[in-house]
């Protein structure tokens, strides 16, 4: 959030994993920011228009219906003219256009300062208008301040549009001290370790133990993870390719799913028919 707020950084991209509040700091949080405080034409862009129409009627009308200052700037969408439609809301020094990024019509029809790409893979899908997020970066070179926010789970590696994104970042991870030897370090997934019994459950080996190994070789227990987190901070690794570019990778190891589950989630990975 610092990030997408500070005048030195024009791009911020978020390799996140599932249910890690991307959307919250990719789309809502920086809508009711630069609505607010820097009023400036904002795009946000979602997979394909049916989501885009989805997003607006679930999560942004109801932050605005749930936010006071917001609710105030965002006139009523049920006045006639009232200049709030379901894809595009204007406010006093701006307008809120959400549009679906197979729709080359939507991304190129507006300069906008602030632009947000959230959710499934970053591609190319835009007909034959070229990447998207290309065409979202070309509405927004008349700004000197511009804002491009890019968020997404990775697909398959070196392949994946949110990689290389991150790869041309400051690559900043997430530190967190070893409850045991303090030690800062960023959580890995060959550092987790379990141990399994030979009776199958559901067709997969019974996790019996698992913990995680510090790079000092401490053994952590996941009741010290929420400790961890909160003792954390961010470190960039790099530097970007143009000085301007924040980059964050955050995993499943810090997320809300507890590690036993990840776990028994890549067991059954490992034997699926649908690799």
């Amino acid at each position: 959030m610092d990030a997408i707020t500070d005048q030195d950084t024009e791009t911020v991209v978020l390799m996140l994993a599932a249910q890690s509040g991307k959307t919250q700091c990719a789309n809502l949080n920086p809508i009711g920011y630069y609505s607010h405080w820097e009023p400036s034409p904002i795009l946000c862009v979602q997979p394909t228009l049916a989501e885009a129409e989805k997003f607006s009627k679930n999560r942004i009308a109801k932050m605005i219906r749930d936010t006071p200052v917001l609710r105030e700037l965002f006139p009523s969408p049920r006045s006639r003219d009232s200049g709030n439609t379901l894809l595009n809301k204007e406010f006093p020094g701006g307008v809120l256009v959400i549009v679906g990024a197979n729709s080359p019509l939507g991304l190129r029809g507006l300069p906008a300062r602030v632009s947000s790409w959230t959710r499934r893979r970053l591609r190319g899908i835009a007909g034959t208008e070229g990447d998207p997020v290309d065409l979202a970066k070309k509405r927004s070179t008349k700004f000197w301040n511009r804002k491009i926010v890019l968020t997404s789970t990775p697909h398959i590696k070196n392949l994946s549009r949110i990689e290389r994104a991150f790869d041309s970042s400051d690559k900043r991870y997430y530190y967190v001290p070893c409850p045991q030897c303090g030690e800062m370090q960023k959580l890995e997934w060959p550092r987790l370790k379990w141990k399994t019994e030979d009776i199958a459950v559901n067709s997969r080996p019974r996790v019996v133990d698992w913990y995680y190994v510090c790079v000092n070789g401490c053994e952590i227990r996941e009741r010290s993870k929420h400790e961890m987190i909160r003792s954390g901070s961010w470190r960039a690794t790099a530097v970007s390719h143009d000085g301007k570019t924040a980059g964050f990778h955050l995993n499943a190891l810090y997320g809300v799913v507890d590690w036993l589950n990840l776990i028994q989630e890549w067991l059954e990975a490992q034997t699926s028919l649908e690799r």
